[in-house]
C-alpha cells in the first residue's frame, strides 16, 4: 500500500486504496487467499460492490415500497457479487471433500472454513460469508478514509499523534502497541462519533412495549410500542447532541475523551449482545495503518476544496468527497519492520 502512495505531496484520494487494502485482508481472512486487490485490482468487481451496496441501501430506505427499486444495473451487481461467493464457496467444499482442512494451531484460519462445518447448505453459506465480508471490507476502509478526512483538516492532532507514534518508531507494530496509544484511541473514537460508519440501526417489536423514553415533547417520557413497529436509532443525531456532548459536539476534538465516559450515547458499533463483533478488528486494522502512515509522512495536507464531510448513500456512511489529501515523506526515522 505504502508504494501506492505519493511521497511528494501529489494530491491523492485515500479512500479507493483503503478499499483495496481492506478487501486485501478481509479476503485473506475469510477466504484464506487475498483477492491482491492493491497489486492486481479488479476494477469490475469492485465497481459491482459499491453499486450493490448503493442499491441495497436505498431498498431499505423504500422499506415495502422497495418494489419500486427496478434497477437493473442493481440486479447486475448483485448477481456478480454472489456469484464471486458462490466460487469461494465451491472452493471450500472441494477443500473439505479432499480432506484439506487446518490441521493445526499455525494453519492458516479460513473463516469459510469454519462455517462449512456448521452447515453444509450452499446458500447458507454464501449467505453467512456475504454477511462478513460486506461490512469486513467497507467497515475499516470507510473509518480510516474518515479519520484522514478529519486529520488532514485538523494539523494540530496529526502533529500531536505523529508525535506521540514516533516516541516508538524503532518498534515493531504489534496489538499491544497499538493498544498503548491513547491518544490514537481518542481519534479513531472522535471519527466514529462524528462520522459514524452505519448511521442508525433498526429493531422490530415482536410484542407491545413500552420504551422508558422517547415520548412526549421533549423525549424523555414512556414511549409505547406496538408489536410490530419498527424502532431506528439514528447514531448520526444521538452521538452529536449537545445535552451530552457540550456546545462543541459538532467539533472535531479527540481531547474530549480524556473527560467522558459515555455508555448509550456512543453507539458507533452497536451496544449490548447484538454488537458488531468486528469492532477489534477495525480497530487494529486502523490503528495499524495509521502508524504506518505516521511513520513514513511527516505532513498531511488537505486538498479538497469542500471542508464539511458530505455523505454518501451506501450501507456504510461514506465521505462524497473520498478523502483528498497531500502527504510528504518524512526525512527522519523510518520503520523498517513490516513494510
Amino acid at each position: 500500500m505504502m508504494s501506492l502512495i505519493p511521497r511528494d505531496g501529489t494530491t491523492i484520494d485515500l479512500m479507493p486504496i483503503f478499499k483495496r487494502l481492506i478487501l486485501d485482508t478481509s479476503s485473506e481472512f475469510i477466504f484464506g487467499q487475498s483477492l491482491d486487490a492493491l497489486e492486481n485490482p479488479d476494477t469490475a468487481f469492485m465497481q459491482a460492490f459499491e453499486y450493490a451496496q448503493r442499491g441495497t441501501r436505498i431498498r431499505m430506505m423504500l422499506r415495502r415500497l422497495k418494489f419500486l427499486h427496478r434497477d437493473l444495473k442493481w440486479y447486475a451487481a448483485c448477481k456478480k457479487v454472489t456469484e464471486f461467493c458462490d466460487q469461494r464457496v465451491e472452493e471450500v467444499m472441494e477443500r473439505l471433500e479432499r480432506g484439506e482442512e487446518r490441521r493445526t494451531e499455525k494453519d492458516r484460519l479460513r473463516l469459510v472454513d469454519e462455517a462449512a462445518k456448521l452447515t453444509k447448505d450452499r446458500y447458507t453459506l454464501r449467505s453467512l460469508t456475504l454477511s462478513v465480508f460486506s461490512p469486513a471490507h467497507d467497515g475499516a476502509a470507510v473509518a480510516l478514509s474518515n479519520a484522514f478526512f478529519y486529520l488532514a483538516r485538523h494539523p494540530r492532532v496529526w502533529n500531536k499523534l505523529r508525535t506521540k507514534v514516533m516516541e516508538d518508531a524503532t518498534l515493531p507494530i504489534t496489538y499491544e502497541l497499538l493498544n498503548s496509544y491513547t491518544y490514537l484511541k481518542h481519534v479513531l473514537r472522535e471519527t466514529h462519533r462524528l462520522t459514524p460508519i452505519v448511521n442508525g440501526n433498526q429493531r422490530i417489536c415482536l410484542n407491545d412495549v413500552v420504551l422508558p423514553c422517547g415520548g412526549g415533547t421533549d423525549g424523555k417520557g414512556p414511549l409505547h410500542c406496538r408489536k410490530g413497529d419498527i424502532i431506528e436509532a439514528d447514531y448520526r443525531t444521538m452521538m452529536r447532541d449537545p445535552e451530552f456532548w457540550g456546545p462543541d459536539a459538532e467539533a472535531f476534538l479527540p481531547e474530549r475523551w480524556e473527560k467522558i465516559r459515555p455508555v448509550w450515547e456512543y453507539l458507533p458499533f452497536g451496544g449490548g449482545p447484538r454488537q458488531c463483533p468486528g469492532m477489534r478488528l477495525v480497530f487494529t486494522e486502523c490503528a495499524f495503518t495509521i502508524v504506518k502512515i505516521l511513520r513514513e509522512f511527516g505532513t498531511l495536507e488537505n486538498r479538497d476544496e469542500v471542508m464539511d464531510w458530505k455523505e454518501n448513500m451506501r450501507m456504510t456512511w461514506q465521505s462524497k468527497n473520498g478523502t483528498l489529501v497531500g502527504l510528504i515523506a518524512s526525512q527522519g526515522v523510518k520503520d523498517p519492520i513490516y513494510r
